[in-house]
């Protein structure tokens, strides 16, 4: 598996001609968006190799994201744990998280507990046009 040198569809193509590479791993701040996350993705099955998905040091709304992305782009597990690393959720409503897996219910939107971000706020900086 190749994981921390993909950060565009250049690489995933230079890993397709790799002998012995079966997985490529992406993450959301390597592909800094979801469309371009699951453009990767698909373009990594385009390949002929599996993708995987994840990041162990993102918080709830990056985790929340990556896992938008994989129900419909993935069907193996991921690494969108580091939200469960956190000591309080970023989310007024924390992650639904179950036996393993994150479970998007349905209607599930997440707020962001303004409070939490501010208790840990070091400086704010506000651009005008």
């Amino acid at each position: 598996m190749v994981d921390e040198s993909i950060f565009r569809i250049k690489d995933i193509d230079k890993s397709a001609d790799l002998k012995g590479i079966e997985f490529v791993k992406l993450k959301l701040k390597k592909f800094p968006s979801m469309d371009m996350l699951l453009s990767g993705l698909s373009h990594i099955k385009a390949k002929g190799m599996t993708p995987v998905l994840g990041d162990g040091t993102f918080t709830d709304t990056q985790c929340w994201m990556e896992a938008c992305v994989a129900r419909v782009a993935i069907d193996n597990a991921g690494e969108n744990n580091g939200f469960l690393k956190l000591t309080q959720s970023v989310f007024e409503e924390s992650l639904p998280f179950h036996n393993g897996n994150i479970v998007l219910l349905k209607g599930y939107r997440p707020s962001l507990d303004h409070k939490v971000i501010a208790a840990h706020l070091v400086r704010t900086v506000e651009f005008h046009a």
